[in-house]
């Protein structure tokens, strides 16, 4: 006679036949092993907090310096904008100049960590004196450039809706 999962669960439960035995047996023998399998699911977790290696900051500023094009929605508003963005190296953090709107402004921006160890860059600046930070993570487009996306958030007070802005890096004209 075949038993269903259901009839091998109350036969496990109750004790009723040898066949309900082996299936305790087993139970026992998975049960066992769950303390060493979650052992070494912590293990890995902390191998991965310590292995973790801080940033390059140096090759990161050299490989973020340049200027971008700029394309973002203004936090709470969600209004679109188009510009230009600048980062110059200055001391082991970047001098940002961004001009949207035929209006420019300069800024700071410095590369940390955030969350997990994820390297992102976190730059500061004011317009119509109002204090904006934004944060930024990173990859490399198909022809190894930089391209960067974040969100715009009020520095003081309350955001109730992340700007966003898309960041793409303008290569370089050769000279002819």
């Amino acid at each position: 006679m075949k038993l269903t999962n259901t009839q091998h669960i109350c036969l496990a439960l109750t004790g009723a036949t040898q066949q309900s035995d082996r299936v305790k047996s087993s139970l026992l023998v998975r049960l066992k092993r769950a303390p060493v399998v979650l052992a070494i699911i912590v293990a890995l977790a902390c191998l991965h907090a310590i292995c973790a290696a801080p940033p390059d900051i140096p090759f990161l500023l050299e490989f973020l310096a340049g200027d971008y094009r700029l394309v973002g929605q203004q936090p709470d508003s969600g209004a679109p904008y188009v510009g230009k963005v600048s980062f110059r190296e200055r001391k082991g953090q970047f001098e940002i100049i961004r001009t949207v709107g035929g209006t420019t402004i300069h800024g700071t921006g410095i590369i940390t960590t955030a969350g997990e160890g994820t390297a992102v860059l976190r730059c500061r600046f004011t317009v119509t004196k109002v204090a904006y930070e934004a944060t930024y993570l990173w990859r490399s487009d198909m022809d190894n450039y930089p391209r960067l996306t974040g969100y715009v958030y009020h520095k003081q007070g309350e955001t109730k809706s992340p700007g966003l802005e898309a960041l793409f890096h303008i290569p370089p004209t050769p000279e002819k």
